[in-house]
Order: C-alpha cells, then structure tokens, then sequence
C-alpha cells in the first residue's frame, strides 16, 4: 500500500515524455503527457492524462491506453475519481463532458459539454460523496448523481448566482467546502438550497485565490495562491493557521494523517507532526520504465 501510495504521488504531474504504451501490442504510438490524477479500482490503476488514461492491470501485469480510438468519449482527461461502493471510475474532460466507466463500459454524460456557454466548462477536481460526484468546474459545481447516469444540479457560487471558478472539492461529516476563485466557501451538506449562492458562505479570511481544499480526520486544509507558491492552512476552531508553504505547488494529499505536498518537481514526505520525512524527485522516462514503475509501485 504505502509503494502504491507513493506511485500515484510520483505519477501526479509527471510529464511522461517519448511514453508509447500499448493497447496489447505496444503498437499504438501516441505520447502521454501530464499526468493529473490517479486512481485505483479494484485490480487496476488509472492514471489520467491530456490524450486519455494510462490503465494498468495489476493481476495481468499489463498496462494498456484507453482513449478515445478504443472506447472513451473524448481526449483531455482532467479530473477522475473513483466510488468504490458502486464500482465506478467517473472522468471528467477539458471540455466540460463526463464519461462513467462501470465494468469496462462507458457510459457518456454530454450535458455539459453540450450546453451553450460563454465560458470555458473544465473539470478541474471530482470529489465523490455517497452517490454523489460534485465536479469543480469553470464556472461553478456540476453534481452527478451517480446512480441516474445523470447531471442532477448546478451551483453558480458568485454574487447574484455568476461564474466562480471552483478549484477543488471536499467534505467532512456535515459540510461541503470549494476552494475558489475568491476564498474558501462553504455550506451545510444536506441543505436543500444549495444551488442557492447565498447558501454558500466565505469561510476563509480573505477573498484570494485558493488552489485546494482537503479535510484530514475531519479538519479542514486548505491552500492559498501566493505568486508561485502554495501556504498550506489548516481551520481551526473558527480560526486558520498557517502550517507552511511550497513554492511550485501543485497538489496536497494525505494518506493516514500525513500530508504529501506535490510541487512541479518534487514530492515532499511529511510526518503526522509536520516534520519532513523525505523528498522524491521526478524525471521523464520511456516506455520500457513505465512499466517497471507500475509494477514496483502497486
């Protein structure tokens, strides 16, 4: 668990240059490049990329690309997630379309994509809760109700219900938080006015942009846009307190309490005390690699 844990750290925006994995064969030679998220179900890893996933089967030992020439919606791959109860990986594109894979079949949600906007529609993180998918977009919160295949509501989070770019998702026992645009909102998870903007209220102390939200054993982290850099927040008591910064930040995660800070280049391993563990570089590597970094770290 813990290899697999720092392969799909490692993978979180690697840039895989040259990388020709096949369907099968080994013949198909499109380049995988940026990698944003990864995920695993069941027996197989995913890793999403601008042209599609990179899926690797771990009883098969084989590693295959799933795009759109063999099955998948669309390109640009930007956010995915998994719900593990009903056996799902849901992908969001670039694009604002929707695809659900159950059981290696797809199934589209084109609503989005299809809907005349004056704005761009990119699905920049999916957060699952219950039978829920709230996918922060553009624009605002598109939530799919998982088990109807379908878009069951949309919240526009600015004044007067307008565009808000929602960079990230998450919740704890009973509330819903977005780290946006314009500071951390947040709202009661089982309100029915949710759609409502009023609902929604600012959490954070300041209006700045927020590039990601996570809750960790029910605490609320967030992290605040400063230049180039991430300061990493923690809400407390009604109070936030700065834990620490990352210049190049890209990502934050935790696994079992402890927190991994993902720069452009690095990978930063802390202890549950905020105590840096260790560091891991990233490189660029070719085909033959990957699938040794697949099979060491899952």
């Amino acid at each position: 668990m813990k290899l697999f844990i720092t392969f799909c750290l490692f993978i979180l925006g690697l840039h895989i240059c040259k990388a020709q994995v096949a369907v099968g064969s080994w013949q198909d030679y499109l380049s995988f490049t940026h990698v944003n998220s990864v995920e695993k179900l069941n027996h197989k890893v995913y890793a999403a990329t601008d042209i599609g996933l990179l899926v690797y089967d771990t009883q098969e030992n084989v590693i295959e690309k799933f795009t759109k020439l063999n099955g998948l919606s669309d390109t640009e791959v930007t956010a995915i997630a998994k719900s593990n109860s009903l056996n799902l990986l849901i992908i969001g594109y670039n694009n604002g379309n929707i695809d659900l894979l159950i059981d290696d079949e797809v199934w589209n949600i084109p609503d989005l994509k299809m809907k005349a906007l004056v704005t761009e529609k990119k699905i920049n993180h999916i957060h699952i809760h219950d039978n829920l998918a709230y996918c922060s977009t553009t624009f605002g919160i598109i939530v799919v109700n998982l088990i109807k295949k379908e878009i069951a509501d949309t919240y526009l989070l600015g004044n007067n219900s307008t565009f808000l770019t929602v960079n990230q998702i998450t919740t704890t026992t009973d509330s819903i938080f977005a780290s946006t645009k314009n500071g951390v909102l947040g709202a009661p998870l089982e309100s029915n006015s949710l759609s409502f903007y009023e609902t929604w209220k600012t959490v954070s102390s300041d209006n700045e942009e927020y590039l990601a939200i996570v809750t960790n054993e029910d605490k609320l982290i967030a992290v605040k846009k400063n230049n180039n850099s991430g300061n990493i927040m923690q809400y407390n008591h009604g109070q936030w307190e700065s834990l620490f910064q990352h210049t190049n930040f890209v990502d934050l995660k935790f696994y079992n309490s402890q927190p991994y800070i993902i720069s452009n280049s690095i990978i930063y391993i802390y202890d549950k005390n905020l105590n840096l563990l260790d560091s891991i570089k990233q490189y660029s590597f070719e085909e033959q690699e990957i699938s040794l970094i697949f099979h060491l770290f899952t």
